[in-house]
């Protein structure tokens, strides 16, 4: 299982700086996630995704079950008004289900991609003064390592923790 470390540099130049040194210490630039205020030019460093910088993927969750509970209710409500308890209904039901958490998924998810990550909401006023946040994806026994490594180099990098599971999308 993966955590992901948070670390605010000083500029984009530091941050090339700890991508260089992270790939020297073998971790993937897949697994590094860097963001800016909007309109700094991270050059070739690896940029947080829409679904890293909104709240695309909890949006989906949310839509998920609040259409499946709809379609679930929908279904029910259908099937004792013009079913009643025959296998047309628990079908139609099913497919209520079905229905309604493909829709609660794609209109959640589209909401969800235009609302800013919540999570990230505490690096708001630091991206704005120009610093630079780096999310890394590590496993649990690269943690301490990597910690050492960037505030060894550079100790003008800020840690602000760990969050403790990494979804496995994206």
């Amino acid at each position: 299982m993966l955590r992901r470390l948070y670390f605010l540099l000083p500029d984009v130049k530091t941050a090339h700086q700890v991508e260089q040194e992270l790939l020297l210490a073998r971790i993937d630039d897949r697994r590094m996630h860097f963001m800016a205020k909007d309109g700094v030019n991270l050059g070739d460093l690896p940029e947080a995704s829409i679904a890293q910088k909104s709240d695309y993927v909890h949006g989906m969750g949310v839509g998920l079950i609040a259409g499946a509970c709809t379609g679930a209710l929908v279904g029910l409500i259908s099937a004792w008004l013009y079913w009643g308890n025959t296998p047309t209904g628990v079908v139609v039901t099913g497919l209520l289900v079905i229905t309604g958490a493909s829709f609660g998924v794609w209109v959640s998810g589209m909401i969800g991609a235009s609302v800013p990550n919540t999570q990230l909401k505490v690096f708001t006023e630091d991206l704005e003064r120009g610093l630079v946040l780096l999310m890394v994806d590590l496993p649990l026994h690269r943690i301490d390592d990597v910690k050492a490594l960037i505030k060894r180099h550079h100790p003008n990098a800020e840690d602000h923790g760990l969050e403790p599971n990494v979804p496995a999308f994206p």
